[in-house]
């Protein structure tokens, strides 16, 4: 859970999906440099929100994060799977990395894992960061073959 006088990047980091309703607050600040140093408190105050408006923004974002908390890992259909077990295969790799890319998210086949990334254990391994994997939680991968690409669907 959070509080207004908790760092605005740290919230974003352990929390990511609360970024959405900072931002639709008018926070529109939490992924740049000046996020860092303040707290959630500051930068509403900032952005001219009022004491019980800032109460009611970490009301909100704790609803999210209890409904984060209680979602299911990432899983992956069959289809999307046999997928990433070809490409392990193809590679000569150990795991697949689940990494955000610019509107979206990629797989790469790679045989270590960094210090500060996660296991996914299921068909295939899959290592990422924490934040992603949050962020993640509630979304089955599937593959789309006339596409040629991974599919992600939130239930």
């Amino acid at each position: 859970m959070i509080s207004k006088d908790m760092n605005m990047k740290e919230v974003i980091d352990k929390f990511p999906e609360v970024g959405p309703i900072l931002a639709q607050a008018g926070l529109h600040c939490v992924g740049c440099h000046a996020s860092a140093g303040e707290t959630i408190k500051q930068g509403c105050s900032a952005h001219g929100l009022t004491d019980k408006a800032i109460n009611d923004l970490v009301d909100l974002a704790n609803d999210k994060i209890k409904l984060f908390d209680s979602l299911p890992q990432i899983k992956f259909t069959k289809k999307a799977s046999a997928h990433l077990k070809e490409k392990l295969k193809s590679a000569k790799a150990k795991y697949i990395r689940l990494m955000p890319i610019f509107g979206g998210f990629d797989f790469d086949a790679v045989n270590e894992k960094h210090e500060n990334e996660i296991l996914i254990k299921g068909e295939v391994v899959i290592v990422t960061s924490p934040s992603l994997e949050r962020f993640l939680r509630g979304v089955t991968i599937d593959f789309d073959s006339k596409q040629n690409d991974f599919t992600a669907k939130r239930e």
